[in-house]
């Protein structure tokens, strides 16, 4: 009873716990208490019913006590369906009031036992109570007939097979109670009759509702069916087991077997009452599954006029005009079934070629390939537009596969794609360039296992498109974009170059404006050196960022660096920042330019610094990190491998995620005018990413800022970063140096700066010059100072002409030009000597005297000689 009271007072379906929810029409908390007393009044007429039949004071002569209950238990169930008809929709709405009218005609003809007594009951002959209790179940068969996919409209077929039945009964009911001279003779051989006929048409009504019960394929309508055929399953039972007994005992109503009759009526209720409605009932497609073909409806248009025209050949004895009615009946009906079906099946066959016609022109009619395989990679459908892909027919296509129509590379990767589609029966897209005729095009393509009607995969649907056009134009939208981003870029240098170039020329014109005031000049010269080395620090972080720079790795260890750079960072980010290192004491070793890996800490703790106006804490930590195949998390994008983790921290104000999309950006700067020029942290980048890193960025307002420097480890020893004895050579110079140059006021300068040094220089403008002048002189020449990039030649041809005939001559290259360019010249090879532009005249002469005194002390290597490098 707790359980049955559970499922009464639960929430209906889309009714929230907390309360009622109107699902139908007047549903509300009304529901609840209907219910609720419709189970308990049923439970109380149970017990009511086996409290009078214990009695004997209360055994009347018409059973009166008895009868009134079984007639109450009647009223409950048709108002129990009732009320589970007001809580459902569609289909389940209308078989519970169908089963509510089977319901209200058996408590009918329970009236008239009641109301009537035990005269009528007694009565041997065929009265208004046997037809009753006989054709009750009459709605019961018309909602086993229904269809739940009609909906506003007639259903004629499950109508028609109703009727059959209804005929069938009427038939076989006539036959055993139409001839009156059978009521004359024995009445026990009457009443076994009768229990017979009762019994046949029970396996009917079982059949119908159970076979429909197992022939669903909705879900909601086999629980539906189920629990009416339970309550009519106890009904059979009760009514088998009730009249065999009566037939072999002569017993009468006012027994104990009258309880028989009142089980049913409480499980009447008890199903309608727990019955959860849903609106899928009626709303999915309904019966349509396998099991359906060996419902009884199937049979009805063959088997029920054969056994009409059976019974009725037997009762032309004694009703000869009704059972030729019956027959005529039967087969009319049957008649009409078939018409019915043919016009359905008409109904079905034009709207299935509406439908081909609609699929075959939305298939014909789009600008996309639309093809379909199976498994052996044959075509079996092809559109037009495809075909025109592929310069072809759709009959030349059909029937062939890939390896018929590409080139076999193409056909193998379009079998393996296939192949995986079909094994993973996941779609897949995919871009291809598939070679057609004389040229290739570019086709984005999406791909479905195609499956048979039991979901197995048998192919491949696909639908290409081809994008050969939007790709160009989207390669001409990124050339766009990039040439729009090399104008910023160029207008970023362009601001901060003539910044510098306005004041190198405004200090230049004072000077030369006031030759009398070498005071005020000094000042003026100082403002200039100042500017130009702020210009070629610009260009050393424009190369950084661009990953052009030239770099000299070694192999360090980032802890002896950190350790290094401690005290010169805590004079750049000054006294209120806390510094703190947290080291590896087992660090792996990495190879980098020990002065870019200072450089990005440097630039990192300027970063951190604005980022704690008023103080905090920069933190830098070293770790061994081994990321493994399918990794996750922050650096999930960096490759698998073993790595040395650089990471600095802060506690500043952090950044949203706006600004961290663009930090990497050359001048991207959220400083105010004038404090900043936006190249910092894309050094960083252009650093790390040249040296074989990766760097991540992690923030959030209020939070901080965490970068972490992902440098790759390696296995050769450490190279101390202490320079060892630096080689002493003399201030003075006498040796003869060639100077090859094409830009004028460049050479005057390196001539100045030598001559001055006590150098006899030789100077050239291009190659052919070059030779020329080491043609005519006479004497030795002891360096070649060439520019890598001259006009019309290159540094290392004109190092090859001249070495081939002196080869005393020692070599150092200069440039201006950024790494790769350099590389290409065949310069940047092991132990090759270069200067760098710009150059100092003190950077100028240190290099050109350790070129030139590299013999000094034994010293001598051949990596200056002209012949080592050209």
């Amino acid at each position: 009873m707790q359980y049955l009271w559970r499922r009464v007072t639960a929430p209906l379906p889309g009714m929230p716990a907390g309360g009622p929810a109107v699902v139908g029409p007047q549903l509300g908390l009304e529901s609840y208490g209907l219910r609720s007393v419709l189970l308990v009044a049923a439970a109380l007429a149970l017990l009511a019913h086996g409290f009078v039949l214990s009695v004997p004071s209360l055994h009347t002569a018409n059973s009166l006590w008895s009868n009134l209950i079984q007639l109450v238990l009647g009223i409950l169930a048709a108002l129990a369906m009732l009320d589970a008809a007001r809580r459902s929709r569609g289909f389940a709405r209308q078989t519970w009031f169908l089963a509510a009218l089977a319901m209200s005609v058996y408590t009918a003809g329970q009236g008239l036992i009641t109301y009537y007594g035990p005269a009528l009951y007694r009565s041997i002959s065929p009265n208004l109570k046997d037809q009753i209790f006989f054709f009750w179940m009459v709605p019961l068969l018309a909602a086993a007939a229904a269809d739940p996919r009609a909906k506003r409209r007639l259903a004629w077929i499950p109508l028609l097979d109703f009727a059959q039945l209804v005929v069938l009964s009427l038939a076989l009911h006539l036959f055993v109670f139409g001839d009156a001279s059978r009521w004359q003779t024995d009445a026990q051989q009457m009443s076994f009759l009768k229990w017979k006929i009762r019994v046949i048409r029970d396996v009917i009504v079982l059949a119908c509702l159970w076979g429909r019960a197992f022939a669903s394929s909705v879900p909601q309508v086999r629980s539906l069916f189920r629990r009416l055929g339970t309550f009519y399953l106890a009904y059979s039972c009760a009514d088998t087991i009730y009249l065999y007994i009566e037939a072999r005992l002569h017993t009468w109503p006012g027994t104990w077997l009258d309880v028989l009759w009142s089980v049913p009526r409480v499980l009447a209720v008890v199903v309608a009452l727990t019955w959860n409605w849903s609106s899928d009932v009626g709303v999915q497609p309904g019966d349509v599954g396998w099991r359906r073909r060996f419902m009884v409806f199937y049979w009805a248009p063959v088997v029920v006029p054969l056994v009409v025209l059976a019974i009725c050949s037997r009762m032309m004895s004694f009703a000869p005009t009704l059972s030729t009615a019956w027959i005529v009946t039967t087969f009319t009906i049957a008649s009409l079934r078939l018409l019915a079906t043919q016009f359905r099946q008409e109904h079905a066959l034009s709207g299935l070629h509406r439908s081909n016609n609609l699929l075959r022109s939305v298939i014909e009619g789009t600008s996309e390939a639309i093809y379909l395989k199976d498994s052996e990679g044959r075509y079996l459908l092809m559109n037009r537009a495809g075909a025109r892909f592929l310069g072809r027919t759709p009959e030349e296509i059909v029937g062939k596969t890939a390896r018929e129509l590409f080139l076999p590379d193409e056909a193998e990767a379009l079998f393996k794609l296939d192949r995986a589609v079909m094994e993973s029966g996941n779609a897949s897209i995919s871009e291809l360039a598939l070679t057609t005729g004389d040229a290739t095009r570019t086709y984005l393509t999406t791909k479905n296992p195609y499956r048979d009607s039991k979901g197995q995969v048998i192919g491949v649907l696909g639908i290409s498109l081809d994008v050969t056009e939007r790709r160009h134009i989207e390669e001409q939208l990124r050339r766009a974009q990039r040439m729009e981003s090399i104008g910023t870029f160029s207008g970023g240098i362009a601001h901060d170059f003539n910044n510098l170039l306005t004041v190198i020329k405004g200090y230049s014109q004072l000077a030369l404006s006031q030759p009398a005031e070498p005071d005020h000049n000094l000042e003026y010269f100082n403002q200039i050196n100042h500017a130009a080395g702020r210009a070629s620090s610009l260009v050393s972080q424009l190369l950084a960022f661009s990953r052009k720079q030239i770099l000299q790795p070694r192999v360090v260890n980032l802890n002896d660096i950190v350790t290094s750079m401690q005290v010169m960072l805590g004079r750049l980010i000054g006294e209120d920042v806390e510094i703190h290192a947290r080291l590896c004491h087992e660090l792996g070793p990495v190879k980098a330019d020990p002065g870019q890996i200072e450089q990005v800490l440097m630039n990192l703790a300027a970063n951190s610094r604005d980022a704690m106006p008023t103080g905090g804490k920069l933190i830098v930590e070293t770790s061994n990190v081994d990321l493994e195949d399918g990794h996750t998390g922050s650096h999930s994008k960096v490759p698998p491998g073993a790595y040395v983790l650089l990471t600095v921290s802060d506690t500043g104000v952090g950044m949203d995620t706006q600004t961290q999309a663009r930090i990497f950006e050359p001048f991207f700067t959220t400083k105010p005018q004038g404090k900043g020029t936006g190249l910092g942290l894309a050094t960083v980048y252009g650093i790390v990413r040249q040296s074989g890193g990766y760097i991540w960025v992690h923030s959030a307002p209020g939070m901080g800022t965490i970068f972490r420097i992902y440098l790759p480890r390696v296995a050769d020893p450490v190279e101390p970063l202490a320079p060892g004895p630096r080689l002493v050579v003399p201030k003075g110079g006498h040796q003869t140096i060639l100077l090859v140059d094409d830009d004028l006021q460049l050479r005057h300068f390196v001539e100045t700066v030598l001559s001055k040094a006590g150098f006899t220089v030789l100077e050239a403008g291009d190659g052919e010059e070059a030779q020329r002048v080491a043609a005519s002189h006479r004497g030795p020449i002891h360096l070649l100072l060439t520019d890598v990039v001259l006009p019309g030649t290159s540094g290392s041809e004109i190092a090859q002409r001249i070495c081939g005939r002196r080869g005393e001559t020692l070599l150092l290259y200069m440039s201006g030009y950024a790494g790769d360019t350099i590389i290409n010249r065949g310069v940047l090879e092991s132990g090759i000597c270069f200067l760098q532009k710009p150059f100092t005249p003190e950077r100028l002469l240190e290099k050109v005297r350790e070129v030139l005194h590299a013999t000094i002390n034994g010293l001598e290597t051949s990596s200056a000689r002209c012949t080592q490098g050209s």
